[in-house]
């Protein structure tokens, strides 16, 4: 096993995919500043539109300049999508572009997805790592004690029921709903009556 790394050499890439979360540009401003900073990879491509951006060729230029204030919005500034993806065609796509690191940000399908990229990378014998970062609000991935997301959606919860409430309280016969999302665990699904 040999670890090598020459930052000249390195052509990363980041994808967001699957639902939307808190923290998703946040983390992309922060893998993009860290690479360029502290590795001095000066070659990040944003892949636009989750998997199917690889294909569809969507693509933008990712630098510090570009993602100085993105934490401050919501959303992911690269876009998203669910859903399947052609694995060959993601695959040619990273080997036509050389970009040798894949940093991949999603939920549990999303990080499936990824393990089946690596395998068809190491499949072809190509020299591209593959990092998955975790993502959900659901803090449903396994092996994954908490991911971001979860916390600032309860925080967010919190903020809404505590609203419904006082407006609940404000009248005769208030009733606060509250309809919150989550997928297969229902961790943060609460639907909230006074």
């Amino acid at each position: 096993f040999q670890v090598y790394f020459e930052s000249d050499e390195v052509h990363a890439c980041i994808v967001t995919c699957g639902g939307l979360c808190p923290g998703l540009n946040t983390v992309i401003r922060e893998l993009v500043c860290g690479l360029y900073h502290m590795y001095h990879v000066k070659r990040i491509l944003g892949i636009e539109g989750g998997y199917r951006g690889f294909y569809a060729r969507n693509t933008v230029p990712l630098t510090p300049k570009v993602v100085n204030d993105i934490h401050k919005r919501g959303g992911t500034i690269l876009g998203t999508s669910r859903g399947g993806h052609d694995t060959s065609k993601i695959v040619d796509s990273i080997q036509d572009r050389g970009i040798n690191q894949v940093y991949v940000i999603g939920g549990d399908g999303t990080q499936r997805g990824a393990a089946v990229i690596f395998e068809e990378i190491r499949r072809r014998g190509l020299k591209v790592a593959v990092a998955g970062i975790p993502k959900t609000i659901d803090n449903d991935i396994p092996v994954i004690d908490k991911s971001f997301g979860f916390d600032s959606a309860v925080e967010e919860a919190q903020r809404a029921i505590n609203a419904a409430h006082v407006e609940a309280e404000s009248v005769e016969n208030g009733i606060g709903v509250v309809k919150l999302m989550g997928r297969y665990s229902g961790k943060v699904s609460i639907l909230y009556i006074i």
